[in-house]
């Protein structure tokens, strides 16, 4: 349940405070992005020094203006965050970082743990919840952010393919299993065999027939070569 006290990137930026209330609109340009970093520099190497800090947001800032800035910033953001919820922003061994404690929640962060720690059933259907919410940060324009978002989703990528052979998975989620890997890949053929034989199996064969020919237009059109796999095999 991510209705209060989170801070969402699967299908845009979104936080929400301890009443439920969206106060994504208060988090301006500076102090999401601000944010964001924290979060996905936590995540990665457990923090990320002031240094860099200025030099991905104020790189064209005087080192004295840029640490005002940063200081300034700081302290707006834990502002925010006190009405959403438990989070703490530390400055440890030269490294800031940001903690999500009590009932407060991060997808992406939750997705992260659920990746490398999720064995059971529970974990995988619950991974697979989240990553259907959508991209992670798609209207986020960030040069820094691009890696991030490239190797989330790779990660995403292998695992919903890897969903799509299970047999215990209603057809409804591989659907949009499927939906979901072509936003990340649109010229994902398994997700594009998975997904004109669940049409198929609805009785959808012209819907499943056009989705086939727009992805064999797109596919000549980004490779230069005919895709190979004849639309009856598929089915």
């Amino acid at each position: 349940d991510f209705s209060r006290s989170s801070v969402n990137f699967f299908g845009g930026f979104r936080v929400t405070d301890r009443a439920g209330n969206d106060v994504t609109a208060q988090f301006t340009p500076t102090v999401k992005a601000l944010l964001i970093l924290l979060i996905v520099s936590t995540a990665k190497s457990g923090g990320i020094a002031s240094q860099k800090i200025n030099h991905l947001l104020w790189s064209y800032k005087p080192d004295d203006t840029a640490n005002n800035n940063r200081n300034v910033y700081m302290s707006k953001l834990r502002g925010l965050l006190e009405d959403v919820g438990d989070i703490r922003i530390q400055n440890q061994n030269k490294l800031w970082s940001i903690a999500f404690e009590g009932d407060t929640q991060c997808d992406y962060l939750e997705a992260l743990r659920l990746f490398r720690e999720g064995t059971g059933e529970e974990d995988v259907d619950r991974l697979l919840e989240l990553l259907l919410k959508g991209q992670m940060l798609p209207n986020t324009e960030l040069d820094w952010i691009d890696e991030y978002k490239s190797a989330f989703s790779n990660t995403t990528i292998d695992f919903l393919c890897r969903q799509l052979r299970r047999e215990d998975l209603t057809d409804k989620a591989i659907l949009q299993a499927a939906n979901t890997i072509f936003q990340h890949d649109f010229l994902n053929e398994d997700a594009l065999q998975a997904k004109v034989r669940i049409l198929c199996k609805e009785n959808k064969p012209g819907l499943a027939k056009t989705i086939y020919d727009n992805f064999c237009k797109e596919y000549r059109k980004s490779l230069g070569v005919d895709y190979t796999v004849p639309f009856k095999e598929m089915i």
